[in-house]
């Protein structure tokens, strides 16, 4: 039970990881695309 709930929180640790990765990626790409997008007009 308590191995179990260990994984869980690692699980957690992971998904908030890979969501504050994807946060900073969208971010990213719209800081690029915002930049395109001045160029072009």
């Amino acid at each position: 039970m308590f191995y179990r709930h260990g994984v869980i929180l690692i699980d957690v640790k992971k998904a908030l990881q890979i969501e504050t990765l994807f946060y900073y990626l969208l971010k990213f790409f719209k800081l690029r695309l915002g930049i395109i997008n001045q160029n072009i007009f």
